[in-house]
């Protein structure tokens, strides 16, 4: 009962730790951006393979009640007209908000991601449903005709035949295309794919273990990989971990006791740049008693920014007949 109490602490912060993982899992939808005579749209979708609900006949009247919204009187910078579903009780309706843009730049959102348009004078249109975002902009009211003019029917026809091009999630695309009596057809598809990289670390640390505290050095050497917009999402290493721990000699003096643990991570890495992980690892230089036998640990990585973290872990010593929970702060140079 002893041991249970002592471990649950640490399972409760293990716990937690799954859970924060599991909830920055990001599913990035298919992304094209379109550039077509004078127009550029920008559509974001689940999937390419999957028809979204959004034919012609609901995209005219989106366009008209979006004009019919839109007053003269606008800010002199433009405005951005949204439509989207939304749930009001049990019932589904559709919203068109209006609002002013700034005159410096502007940010909306397409599927997961954020995309920065520097604002002229002109009107943005962003149209938001469970299955598709789509957005344009135009610089007069008259352009919103040709908009009109558009076969978003044909867009997902063109998207289709060109499935193949697309199908690489982690990939940015952009298209090159014409617009000729509403129908689009792509001339060419451009594909930025993301920066893979490597990492190579060090840092100190000092960690609570069995009542005492513990200085530690780390080495780590880490495996990144990138999003489509170039953003740092996961990452793959290993991290050699050296512990410092105080120990007394019967005659009184004390003795300095290295471990090193070896250990393999993964981590998932936030919009915001904090880094939630699992580790397991197996002490491979043992020194003194405080250790005995076979002995393995189990971290949770909760890294807050790219130097700071704090580590609960679990520590099973004696062939898994001993279990204590320890806690670790680091530093990374």
């Amino acid at each position: 009962m002893r041991t249970i109490s002592r471990i649950m602490p640490a399972l409760f912060m293990l716990a937690l730790g799954i859970g924060a993982i599991a909830q920055e899992k990001i599913e990035y939808p298919d992304t094209l951006r379109i550039t077509a005579e004078e127009i550029e749209i920008v559509v974001a979708l689940e999937s390419v393979r999957k028809r979204p609900k959004l034919d012609d006949d609901l995209w005219n009247s989106i366009l008209g009640a979006m004009e019919s919204s839109i007053n003269s009187s606008a800010n002199d910078a433009g405005i951005k007209a949204t439509y989207q579903n939304i749930m009001v009780g049990e019932e589904k309706k559709a919203r068109i908000d209006i609002t002013p843009l700034d005159k410096e730049s502007d940010i909306f959102l397409i599927g997961s991601e954020g995309l920065n348009h520097m604002t002229a004078e002109r009107i943005e249109f962003l149209v938001i449903q469970e299955e598709v975002s789509l957005s344009f902009s135009i610089n007069e009211m008259d352009q919103l005709e040709s908009m009109k003019a558009v076969s978003v029917e044909g867009i997902w026809n063109e998207l289709e035949s060109n499935a193949e091009k697309i199908e690489n999630k982690r990939a940015l695309y952009s298209g090159e295309g014409n617009i000729n009596f509403g129908v689009l057809r792509l001339s060419k598809i451009n594909q930025t794919n993301p920066r893979d990289f490597v990492e190579l670390s060090a840092g100190v640390g000092v960690g609570f273990y069995r009542d005492q505290f513990m200085p530690s050095i780390s080495y780590d050497v880490s495996f990144g990989f990138s999003d489509r917009y170039g953003k740092p999402s996961k990452k793959f290493g290993l991290l050699y971990t050296q512990h410092y721990a105080v120990s007394r000699e019967t005659e009184g003096s004390t003795k300095l006791e290295l471990n090193g643990f070896l250990s393999a991570y993964a981590t998932l890495i936030t919009k915001t740049d904090q880094q939630f992980g699992l580790g397991f690892g197996y002490l491979i230089n043992q020194n003194g008693g405080f250790y005995h036998g076979e002995t393995f640990i189990l971290s949770v990585y909760n890294r807050k920014s790219s130097r700071t973290s704090l580590t609960p872990e679990l520590i099973f010593t004696d062939g898994f007949n001993q279990v204590f929970p320890a806690l670790r702060f680091g530093l990374t140079f």
